[in-house]
């Protein structure tokens, strides 16, 4: 399933954002994805950008993946956090009580952090 997933990943970018952030947040709520993330692999397609953020970070596509290594950090460092709760990362984007747009002189990108309560 994880495979399927990460195929149909990029529709996103050209579905209108309503319907993509919900494509994007029952993937996250999936049984598939609880699998990934005790076994990660690749990446998994997390959360969809607006137009706007994915243009404030020069992105090339606005579907906001979380890496393998990230997610074994996380395991690591936050064990307390449940598969479950990695939906909410949508919300959090689409509904911030801070945005920050912020350049990133380790990797020469741009980033946005959202924070949201």
């Amino acid at each position: 399933m994880a495979d399927r997933v990460r195929a149909r990943a990029p529709k996103l970018d050209r579905w209108p954002h309503p319907i993509a952030r919900e494509v994007a947040m029952t993937w996250a709520r999936s049984p598939a994805f609880r699998r990934w993330m005790e076994k990660p692999h690749d990446a998994w397609p997390l959360a969809v950008l607006s137009r706007t953020d994915a243009e404030a970070t020069g992105a090339g596509s606005r579907v906001a993946w979380l890496s393998s290594d990230t997610a074994e950090k996380q395991r690591r460092m936050h064990p307390e956090l449940a598969a479950d709760e990695y939906a909410y990362v949508q919300w959090a984007m689409d509904r911030p009580d801070v945005r920050v747009v912020e350049d990133n002189p380790k990797t020469g990108t741009r980033n946005i952090i959202y924070h949201a309560s």
